[in-house]
């Protein structure tokens, strides 16, 4: 199944998908004449004894910063070979043990498919990813997903629960375990093990499990987990396919989550069988970001403090500080991606010259943040002149406690202080930066877009490459504060791939203004083939629209219209190699690769002839063809001086009437009209 396909590096490797991005993957094998990694034990009676390469069972795993950024996303496959059976019970995954709930961002099945192959999207809402948890004092296995005293003594022996249930025996690697005893196990033996449970649900009467295959994901904020795992799948009904199992040869000692996480992805002594041992777990940078700490204040003295930060969304950030009441800052919308905002305004009475804000979601030694706060300051004016030269500055700070505090504009030369009146007029030699900072003595800073007031216009000149256009296109004048808004339009086949602007390359988009024009800019346009295609064609005596190649975007979708010409109904159409009866309309959907559409047309199964004798009209006229149990009206106009005598339906006279609808036609008609002058 293509969407399997994705197999990484028999042993573990460590690679770097992007310039900050780590990824850490590995797999273990029990097919045939496949190694896999030391320590690691993966049995299989699910697949014929001694088999060939390629039947067996396949755990792979990959551990990356890259796919949720801010996080980490832990990704586990199961892949079995050709003679598949039944599902698995459960799969554990083990971590440090002060992993918690807290830290899982997002946890989800990816897919699940059952024993003949088939895709089960309707389990996988049933397979549940639990809260890290203590298995031996809460899911000790004998009330796991199975009971073994449900069963006969030969449906599972203490082989087949290996070592997690306290078995010893244990078979060779790669090779298909025997029976150790005919008879169930002592029961729970203590197997301390934290960590994360995935259970596969089934019937306890035939150990049905529905997932035999699958893939799941989970989100975390924080480095790699380590530790173990273990996995369990059930028994089958016919000898000698009987179960599969995997977990490391170190399970069993207690002393292992006694040492110290080490740097070791091979699981060499004394850390055998570690699924993932990515380094010292060193203390983790803060998750807060303080994007805002200002304040104002009266003459008086007293006023309030302004903070914005960020944060995981799910995180609680709280603020103290001397002369303040502890406040707990408000979530705003999160961001959908990885971090949230959050806000506060705080009245004081006496300013205090720092605050503390401290972030449940730190980890330990790391809040709480002590934050200095600035003074608020407002820009009221940032205008330039190039006809003299002129830049003007005016701004204040909202601490309006004497003495007041010095202004000054850190990106031009001295002197750029503003004056008691907080304003700077400088002339300059050459223009100013698009915008210009205020900084206080008191720490504040504020930014401003310069805004040029002479008539001087601007140029904007836009362009695109090969297979697609934008417009305007060319030189564009623009005056001096104006919006100038961009279409770009691909070829047919084509997607917007990318935009550059004033050397910034952007993400495609089929729009784009420039606001406040105050310089020249320039944009221009690249485009890309659309990744799949779709062929449609018509045969005769009717169309497919659109005909010919049309592409179509990842995930896209597009809508075909059907049209038989005069006397013609559509017979079908041919969808990647299935017929469709009488469809005039076909929409793909969620597009994934290329396809064909081919659209065909019969004549119409039944015949009206219509003739109209001298001195006046019936319409329509000639032959008409007319679906089965279809209907057809008729009209018949005199001429001038003359009016309808009547028609003769099929040899039947009608008199006098001027229109006629025949109904449920089943077969094959004429009407003739005739006129007369009026007495």
């Amino acid at each position: 199944m293509k969407f399997r396909i994705i197999l990484t590096a028999m042993l573990i490797t460590i690679s770097t998908s992007l310039a900050h991005a780590v990824v850490y993957s590995g797999a273990m094998d029990s097919r045939s004449g496949l190694q896999h990694i030391p320590g690691f034990i993966a049995q299989s009676k699910a697949f014929k004894a001694g088999g060939n390469p390629g039947e067996g069972l396949r755990l792979e795993w990959q551990v990356d910063n890259a796919t949720t950024p801010g996080a980490w996303t832990y990704t586990y496959r199961l892949i079995r070979g050709t003679s598949k059976s039944k599902g698995f019970a459960f799969f554990d995954i083990e971590t440090a043990g002060d992993f918690t709930a807290a830290n899982i961002l997002s946890r989800k099945m990816s897919w699940a498919t059952n024993r003949n192959d088939g895709v089960i999207p309707s389990g996988l809402a049933s397979i549940t990813i639990s809260d890290p948890a203590n298995f031996n004092a809460v899911h000790d296995f004998s009330n796991a997903a199975v009971t073994e005293a449900s069963f006969s003594p030969t449906a599972l022996s203490k082989n087949h629960l290996s070592h997690y249930s306290g078995d010893p025996g244990i078979a060779a690697p790669e090779a298909p375990a025997g029976d150790a005893s005919d008879t169930p196990s002592v029961g729970p033996v203590p197997h301390p093990f934290y960590g994360i449970r995935v259970t596969f649900p089934g019937s306890n009467a035939d150990l049905a499990y529905e997932a035999c295959e699958w893939e799941f994901s989970i989100v975390s904020d924080r480095a790699p987990m380590w530790g173990s795992f273990f996995g369990w799948g059930d028994k089958t009904q016919t000898s000698p396919f009987w179960y599969a199992n995997f977990y490391n040869s170190n399970i069993d000692n207690p002393d292992r989550l006694a040492l110290p996480p080490a740097n070791n992805l091979y699981g060499t002594a004394p850390y055998t069988g570690w699924i993932l041992v990515p380094g010292p777990q060193t203390v983790q940078a803060t998750r807060l970001g303080v994007d805002l700490a200002t304040y104002s204040r009266s003459s008086g003295g007293n006023g309030s403090l302004n903070l914005v930060a960020t944060a995981l969304p799910n995180a609680v950030l709280t603020v103290n500080g001397n002369g303040i009441a502890t406040t707990e800052m408000t979530p705003d919308t999160p961001n959908p991606a990885v971090f949230g905002r959050f806000s506060v305004q705080i009245p004081f009475i006496q300013l205090p010259a720092t605050i503390d804000i401290s972030n449940n979601r730190d980890p330990v030694f790391v809040s709480p943040h002590t934050v200095p706060l600035v003074d608020e300051i407002v820009i009221t004016q940032a205008t330039y002149n190039p006809t003299n030269r002129l830049l003007t500055i005016k701004a204040s700070s909202k601490d309006r406690m004497a003495p007041l505090l010095t202004l000054t504009a850190p990106d031009f030369a001295i002197p750029n202080t503003l004056d008691a009146a907080g304003a700077l007029v400088k002339t300059l030699t050459a223009n100013p930066p698009h915008t210009i900072t205020v900084t206080s003595s008191k720490g504040g800073t504020a930014t401003a877009q310069v805004v040029y007031t002479s008539v001087s216009n601007f140029t904007v000149t836009a362009g695109a490459g090969a297979n697609g256009g934008i417009s305007p296109a060319g030189a564009n004048v623009a005056t001096p504060g104006s919006t100038l808004n961009f279409t770009i339009t691909p070829d047919p086949g084509f997607s917007v791939a990318a935009l550059v602007v004033d050397s910034q390359s952007l993400p495609g988009a089929t729009t784009y203004s420039f606001t406040n024009i105050q310089t020249d800019h320039y944009i221009n346009a690249y485009f890309a083939p659309l990744p799949y295609k779709i062929t449609a064609t018509a045969a005769a005596n009717g169309s497919i629209s659109p005909a010919g190649v049309t592409g179509v975007a990842n995930n896209g979708s597009q809508t075909y219209t059907i049209t038989p010409n005069d006397g013609y109904q559509v017979n079908g159409i041919v969808v990647d190699g299935t017929f469709i009866a009488g469809a005039t309309s076909y929409t793909f959907s969620n597009v994934t690769g290329n396809h064909y559409i081919n659209a065909y047309f019969e004549p119409l199964p039944h015949k009206i002839t219509s003739v109209a004798a001298a001195n006046g009209v019936i319409v329509p006229a000639g032959v008409t063809g007319v679906a089965n149990n279809g209907s057809q009206t008729y009209t018949i106009t005199p001429n001038d001086g003359y009016q309808v005598n009547g028609i003769v339906v099929d040899g039947t006279f009608i008199a006098g009437t001027t229109s006629y609808t025949f109904s449920n036609v089943t077969g094959n008609h004429y009407i003739n009209a005739y006129f007369a002058v009026k007495p």
